[in-house]
């Protein structure tokens, strides 16, 4: 992840109540619906991005959860290579 995208996973555990610095599905729902994207386009970003399915995301899980999202709002098809 990029120093910014890594600040903006950040700021976001910072902002919703995160045990041990990971952010929730439940949490992260909230955050990701706003995004435009379809439920079904955040499942696969979420699947690629929580590589130890733990239903939570790291820091720099939750960096490639935003990256991935940026490229979907782009126009790009979600695969793991993004």
């Amino acid at each position: 992840p990029s120093v910014e995208e890594l600040q903006l996973a950040t700021r976001l555990l910072e902002t919703n109540v995160c045990q041990s610095d990971m952010l929730s599905i439940d949490s992260a729902i909230g955050i990701f619906k706003q995004s435009g994207i379809t439920l079904k386009q955040l499942r696969d970003i979420w699947t690629i991005a929580d590589k130890r399915g733990s239903g939570s995301l790291s820091k720099n899980e939750l960096a490639v959860v935003l990256r991935l999202m940026g490229w979907v709002q782009s126009g790009e098809q979600i695969r793991e290579g993004l």
